[in-house]
């Protein structure tokens, strides 16, 4: 995790692992065994050497994850935000995950049945901005959708988590996607499509989404974004 301080914000640029929880689609997949849910890992992939022990992720009791719509009977108003302190900015990417349950991965040139196919909206961005807000923290996000049939079920996820989106596009062409292969184990392969989220067109920052930045309290970045929006926010 590494600090950086603006003017008036401070920014904190947390490359983390993807918060995931494909529970439901695991336990299709082989019911004896149970999938790993996941957790916000302040620690980028990169930085984890080969053969080196995968962090531990550690079960949550509630929800699938940030963005898994609100459990039965949680049907109440978000509690309001109290106005005084300076909102979280999230500045980053929105996917929409597609899960394919399989025994195992397939080898070159194989091909391997799955025994469901689950989607869940993410993204590092989005699951940031929606465990933030579902802590009653005054959160808003910055980016962009495509203009595709996941579009609209990618910003309602984050609108139900309460996470303010004044400021999130739609990008003609692809919203951002995720192609998870979930084993019995828990263990994933996952494919990324960056769609809108790498679209040059998403990030022309608009002067209200500028100003937001500078009022900031802290501003949140990831890696699955271009490296440059990264650099120009921070600044």
């Amino acid at each position: 995790m590494v600090s950086l301080t603006a003017a008036t914000a401070r920014v904190v640029h947390v490359p983390c692992h993807r918060i995931l929880n494909h529970r439901d689609a695991a336990d299709r997949c082989a019911a004896s065994t149970r999938s790993r849910r996941g957790v916000l890992l302040c620690a980028s992939s990169s930085g984890v050497a080969a053969g080196a022990p995968r962090p531990t992720v550690t079960p949550a009791p509630a929800r699938r994850g940030p963005l898994a719509p609100r459990a039965a009977g949680d049907d109440g108003p978000l509690p309001a935000p109290r106005p005084e302190r300076k909102p979280l900015v999230v500045v980053g990417s929105i996917n929409a995950d597609i899960v394919l349950a399989v025994e195992r991965i397939p080898a070159p040139g194989e091909t391997l049945g799955a025994s469901s196919l689950s989607f869940f909206p993410g993204g590092k961005g989005a699951n940031q901005a929606a465990a933030a807000a579902r802590l009653n923290y005054p959160t808003y996000f910055i980016g962009a959708t495509g203009t595709d049939a996941n579009a609209g079920p990618l910003r309602a996820a984050l609108e139900g988590c309460g996470v303010r989106l004044d400021h999130l596009g739609a990008t003609e062409g692809p919203s951002g996607t995720a192609v998870i292969l979930l084993q019995p184990s828990g263990e994933n392969s996952i494919i990324i499509v960056g769609g809108a989220n790498q679209d040059d067109r998403s990030w022309r920052l608009a002067p209200g989404a500028q100003q937001l930045l500078r009022s900031a309290g802290a501003v949140l970045l990831q890696r699955e974004i271009p490296e440059k929006v990264n650099i120009a926010v921070a600044k």
